[in-house]
């Protein structure tokens, strides 16, 4: 079998290019100066930051459906307690709110059934921006 490979020439070529480009590659990842651990996570958490506050901006949904209004209402009764729960304190409210914040999220998928992609995607950012102030108000709490 070896006599077969090594009758092809080409094949140590290819093999030694290939790793030539690796070697290069990982060592530009390595020793680049601009690519320490502390700067790529301080990359990664500025992007996530900007999605973060880009979902937070999101609009209103531009469709109607009345399941998914139901379920928007849904929540936006519950974060208003959610939030008065928070600001009075209130250890039970809020372990109470956050019990039916979970059913409110394990519900969310019969909601979308029948949406079109668009409107999923759509759906999809707004409920990225709906727990996200839920995760705020979370953090108020900590505070």
């Amino acid at each position: 079998m070896w006599k077969k490979v090594s009758e092809n020439s080409k094949l140590y070529w290819i093999i030694i290019a290939i790793g030539l480009v690796v070697c290069v590659s990982l060592a530009n990842i390595n020793f680049s100066p601009n690519k320490s651990t502390d700067n790529i996570m301080e990359e990664m958490n500025k992007s996530r930051e900007t999605q973060m506050e880009e979902l937070r901006n999101v609009g209103e949904l531009s469709f109607r459906n009345a399941f998914i209004d139901e379920h928007v209402d849904k929540f936006t009764a519950l974060y208003k307690r959610f939030e008065q729960s928070v600001k009075d304190k209130d250890e039970e409210a809020i372990n109470d709110c956050e019990e039916k914040f979970m059913e409110w999220l394990s519900n969310g998928g019969e909601v979308v059934q029948g949406l079109t992609t668009e409107e999923l995607t759509e759906w999809m950012r707004y409920n990225a921006k709906l727990n996200i102030q839920w995760h705020d108000v979370r953090e108020l709490q900590k505070q």
